[in-house]
């Protein structure tokens, strides 16, 4: 829990700053290019035959979140050779930073190398070339000062299971939680954590609150018999002793709404998170 709150890994952006600074420069760095980012993202770690872990796209979102914000205004610079950049131009060179920021991640987190340059031009269907992704990873990794192993939120949301998972976590008068029970509730805090990915609503957010969010808004999609309270009350003290984090704090408590519209909006015709099959 520490990690959070340690410069290096904490994500201290403020949402409209980044939001209004490539809106200011006619960026196409707006909640849809968001979205499509995180779509084409998810589209390639699902590749059966590459194996790849989709918590890796967590990372690229990072990169290219802290990317944007230190760097944003030196790549959109309208004041180049020739004027303002066309939008056209624009949209190449966040293609560039976007690719380059997820091919970071692979190189780094992923154990499959036969995924290479070449084969992520293929991907983008020859928009840019490989000597394009060259130059951009060259500078994304001075930007970011090669802090390339920030926290995710499926990596707190671990955390936080493991606080009351196992037998010698069993309460006295409770049963053992169950690994189903366990596997429920992670299960539909990864589902969460992949929605958030595509909201810029959740990029200035530390990573430990939204996953506190994910974890404490999966509980409202478990049965209490399955997942008694007991159990939840003992993460929810945990985490304020333990990481001075408050389940009722603002932000998880904002990050929780916005979680469970954005879960209603995936499935319009369910009444419950329990009845949806992952």
């Amino acid at each position: 829990l520490e990690l959070e709150i340690s410069p290096e890994y904490s994500r201290h952006k403020r949402r409209e700053q980044l939001y209004e600074l490539y809106v200011s420069l006619k960026s196409p760095y707006t909640e849809l290019c968001r979205k499509s980012f995180v779509e084409w993202c998810y589209n390639i770690v699902d590749v059966d035959e590459l194996y790849f872990n989709r918590e890796t796209v967590d990372m690229a979102l990072s990169y290219l979140d802290e990317y944007l914000y230190k760097n944003g205004a030196g790549i959109f610079d309208n004041n180049q050779n020739n004027g303002a950049q066309s939008v056209q131009g624009k949209r190449l060179k966040m293609s560039i930073v976007s690719s380059a920021c997820l091919f970071l991640a692979i190189k780094v987190h992923e154990s499959n190398h036969q995924f290479d340059i070449p084969a992520l031009v293929r991907f983008s269907s020859g928009r840019f070339t490989s000597q394009d992704i060259v130059e951009m990873e060259r500078d994304i990794l001075t930007v970011l000062d090669f802090r390339l192993s920030p926290p995710t939120i499926m990596s707190f949301v671990r955390l936080y299971l493991a606080i009351v998972e196992g037998p010698w976590n069993t309460i006295d008068g409770e049963v053992p939680l169950s690994k189903e029970a366990i596997n429920h509730v992670a299960g539909l805090a990864k589902f969460l954590s992949e929605l958030s990915m595509f909201d810029i609503f959740f990029a200035d957010k530390d990573v430990s609150k939204t996953a506190l969010a994910c974890v404490l808004t999966a509980f409202e999609g478990t049965s209490r018999d399955d997942f008694p309270q007991a159990y939840r009350q003992r993460l929810v003290d945990f985490v304020f002793n333990e990481g001075k984090l408050n389940c009722v704090d603002e932000v998880v408590y904002k990050c929780r709404i916005k979680l469970r519209s954005m879960f209603q909006a995936r499935h319009p015709g369910s009444t419950s998170m329990s009845r949806v099959v992952l």
